[in-house]
Protein backbone atom coordinates (compact mmCIF):
# COMPACT_ATOMS: atom_id res chain seq x y z
CA UNK A 1 0.00 0.00 0.00
CA UNK A 2 1.29 3.98 -1.18
CA UNK A 3 -0.17 6.92 1.30
CA UNK A 4 1.13 9.93 -0.07
CA UNK A 5 1.41 13.15 2.48
CA UNK A 6 2.53 16.53 2.51
CA UNK A 7 2.22 19.57 4.76
CA UNK A 8 -1.63 19.84 4.05
CA UNK A 9 -2.18 16.42 5.58
CA UNK A 10 -3.08 17.10 9.19
CA UNK A 11 -5.30 16.30 12.27
CA UNK A 12 -6.91 13.50 11.44
CA UNK A 13 -5.07 12.60 8.37
CA UNK A 14 -2.09 12.87 10.24
CA UNK A 15 -3.32 10.62 13.05
CA UNK A 16 -3.96 7.78 10.11
CA UNK A 17 -1.15 8.12 8.48
CA UNK A 18 1.02 7.82 11.88
CA UNK A 19 -1.14 4.25 12.07
CA UNK A 20 -0.63 2.89 8.80
CA UNK A 21 3.07 3.94 8.87
CA UNK A 22 3.14 0.91 11.39
CA UNK A 23 1.87 -1.55 9.27
CA UNK A 24 4.99 -3.47 7.65
CA UNK A 25 4.34 -3.17 3.54
CA UNK A 26 2.99 0.43 3.89
CA UNK A 27 5.17 2.67 2.16
CA UNK A 28 4.30 6.79 2.94
CA UNK A 29 5.62 8.92 -0.07
CA UNK A 30 5.68 12.71 -0.26
CA UNK A 31 6.68 15.60 1.94
CA UNK A 32 6.47 15.45 5.93
CA UNK A 33 2.94 15.90 7.18
CA UNK A 34 1.31 18.89 8.57
CA UNK A 35 1.08 17.43 12.27
CA UNK A 36 -1.54 17.40 14.69
CA UNK A 37 -3.44 14.40 15.78
CA UNK A 38 -4.39 15.23 19.63
CA UNK A 39 -8.00 15.47 20.37
CA UNK A 40 -8.71 19.11 19.37
CA UNK A 41 -9.39 21.73 22.02
CA UNK A 42 -11.45 25.33 20.43
CA UNK A 43 -11.86 28.62 22.21
CA UNK A 44 -14.13 31.93 20.74
CA UNK A 45 -12.22 35.02 21.46
CA UNK A 46 -14.24 38.23 22.34
CA UNK A 47 -13.61 39.67 18.87
CA UNK A 48 -15.61 36.64 17.62
CA UNK A 49 -12.39 34.94 15.96
CA UNK A 50 -12.45 30.45 17.01
CA UNK A 51 -8.85 28.58 17.31
CA UNK A 52 -8.37 25.47 18.11
CA UNK A 53 -5.36 23.72 19.44
CA UNK A 54 -4.24 20.12 19.98
CA UNK A 55 -5.63 19.05 23.29
CA UNK A 56 -3.42 15.80 23.88
CA UNK A 57 0.03 14.54 22.34
CA UNK A 58 -0.12 11.32 20.41
CA UNK A 59 2.83 9.33 20.35
CA UNK A 60 3.65 6.17 18.74
CA UNK A 61 4.60 3.22 20.32
CA UNK A 62 8.41 3.62 19.89
CA UNK A 63 8.06 7.16 21.37
CA UNK A 64 7.71 9.47 18.43
CA UNK A 65 5.28 12.37 18.60
CA UNK A 66 3.18 13.06 15.85
CA UNK A 67 2.52 16.67 16.55
CA UNK A 68 4.93 18.18 14.72
CA UNK A 69 4.21 16.15 11.38
CA UNK A 70 5.40 12.97 10.35
CA UNK A 71 8.18 12.42 7.88
CA UNK A 72 7.47 10.02 4.62
CA UNK A 73 9.48 7.22 3.69
CA UNK A 74 10.43 8.47 0.83
CA UNK A 75 10.48 12.37 0.45
CA UNK A 76 9.49 13.73 -3.09
CA UNK A 77 9.15 17.80 -3.38
CA UNK A 78 6.54 19.09 -5.36
CA UNK A 79 8.18 21.95 -7.19
CA UNK A 80 6.62 25.49 -7.72
CA UNK A 81 6.58 25.09 -11.87
CA UNK A 82 5.08 21.95 -11.54
CA UNK A 83 2.31 23.03 -8.96
CA UNK A 84 1.72 26.65 -11.11
CA UNK A 85 0.59 23.77 -14.59
CA UNK A 86 -1.22 21.38 -11.95
CA UNK A 87 1.30 18.37 -12.24
CA UNK A 88 1.42 16.55 -8.95
CA UNK A 89 4.89 15.38 -8.76
CA UNK A 90 3.88 13.27 -5.98
CA UNK A 91 1.60 11.30 -7.59
CA UNK A 92 3.92 10.81 -10.93
CA UNK A 93 6.70 9.59 -8.79
CA UNK A 94 5.56 7.13 -6.58
CA UNK A 95 3.80 5.59 -9.93
CA UNK A 96 6.98 5.73 -11.73
CA UNK A 97 8.79 4.29 -8.15
CA UNK A 98 6.00 1.17 -8.25
CA UNK A 99 5.54 0.76 -11.80
CA UNK A 100 9.47 0.28 -11.84
CA UNK A 101 9.29 -2.64 -9.27
CA UNK A 102 6.49 -4.28 -10.80
CA UNK A 103 3.78 -3.50 -8.37
CA UNK A 104 1.07 -1.64 -9.94
CA UNK A 105 -0.69 -4.33 -10.08
CA UNK A 106 -2.74 -3.12 -7.13
CA UNK A 107 -1.96 0.28 -5.80
CA UNK A 108 -3.94 2.21 -3.19
CA UNK A 109 -3.72 5.64 -3.02
CA UNK A 110 -4.64 7.87 -0.45
CA UNK A 111 -4.23 11.88 -1.41
CA UNK A 112 -4.88 14.39 1.21
CA UNK A 113 -3.43 17.31 -0.74
CA UNK A 114 -5.27 19.41 -3.10
CA UNK A 115 -5.41 16.73 -6.46
CA UNK A 116 -8.00 17.16 -9.07
CA UNK A 117 -10.04 14.17 -10.54
CA UNK A 118 -9.10 14.63 -13.68
CA UNK A 119 -5.22 14.86 -13.00
CA UNK A 120 -5.35 11.72 -11.20
CA UNK A 121 -7.34 9.67 -14.10
CA UNK A 122 -4.95 10.76 -16.63
CA UNK A 123 -1.67 9.90 -14.41
CA UNK A 124 -3.63 6.26 -14.06
CA UNK A 125 -4.09 6.37 -17.81
CA UNK A 126 -0.79 6.45 -18.80
CA UNK A 127 0.34 3.68 -16.82
CA UNK A 128 1.64 0.47 -18.89
CA UNK A 129 -1.02 -2.17 -19.08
Amino acid sequence: MVLLTNRVTYSAGNFFTAMLQAIPKVTVMGDITGGGGGVPLGWELPNGWFFNYSNSITYMPDGFIIEDGIPPDIKIDIADEDRLKGADTILEEALKHFTLLGFVKLFIVIVSHSLSYEHFVNVLSSLPG
